[in-house]
């Protein structure tokens, strides 16, 4: 899963109703389509000028599905876009924001969550961002896969250092090989843990047969004792 955010923030209201606290947000736009993103009303953008809002934000700007939206990027001349959709940002995955609640967000003004658009429409307003790709894992990895999961790790790290690939400020985010030597030191941990078990289960073993064959001796000492004083039984002749 790939997302182009952008750097450039925009304000963006009703048209008419332009002011000094108009919402201000960054661009967001999935590589494929709205996967991922709650949407609340409405539908997902498919074409450039078409904008899918905060819908929190959307509300208090008196906007929903097949309003129109004046955005303004900062230092350009205002986009009238079609509002196709609202999302609630708090249950959507798979978008790389910068939220108005964090540290940095404060820091830059951004008072809304992200405007999702086409990567169409960054294209054609010229704005600056990067690209980032997500992959999430699918359900079903084994402990015999570690292995090659921190190789595929690996391999994408490696390819990041390529020339053709560097200059491009690409990086591979990931908490992945952190998770897997966890997982590989309770691994082993839970070895050493069935060994122990196994070894005292044959000390265990061993202590039952004793116990058996003390109790049958006791039992039949007796019978032993008689055998002795009588000697070995001749053969018939």
């Amino acid at each position: 899963m790939s997302v182009e955010s952008t750097i450039d923030i925009a304000s963006w209201a009703a048209p008419g109703s332009l002011s000094p606290t108009a919402p201000m947000s960054l661009f967001a736009a999935p590589g494929s389509g709205c996967a991922g993103i709650r949407i609340t009303a409405g539908a997902c953008v498919d074409a450039e000028h078409e904008v899918l809002l905060p819908d929190a934000a959307a509300r208090a700007a008196g906007l929903g599905p097949g309003a129109t939206a004046v955005v303004t990027v900062q230092g350009r001349a205002p986009v009238r876009m079609l509002v196709v959709g609202t999302y609630d940002p708090d249950r959507s995955t798979g978008l790389v924001v910068t939220r108005p609640s964090s540290q940095i967000g404060s820091i830059e003004g951004i008072t809304a969550d992200d405007l999702v658009v086409t990567r169409d429409e960054i294209d054609a307003l010229g704005l600056h961002g990067t690209v980032s790709v997500r992959r999430p894992l699918g359900p079903g990895v084994r402990l015999q896969d570690l292995a090659a999961l921190r190789a595929a790790v690996q391999q994408a790290q490696a390819a990041t250092l390529e020339p053709s690939v560097a200059v491009h400020d690409a990086a591979v985010v990931t908490t992945l090989p952190a998770r897997i030597t966890a997982v590989e030191q309770q691994q082993a941990a839970a070895a050493v843990l069935l060994s122990l078990v196994a070894v005292d289960a044959v000390g265990l073993t061993w202590f039952a047969q004793a116990l058996v064959v003390q109790r049958v001796g006791r039992a039949r000492a007796r019978e032993w004792g008689i055998g002795r004083l009588r000697g070995p039984r001749g053969c018939p002749g």
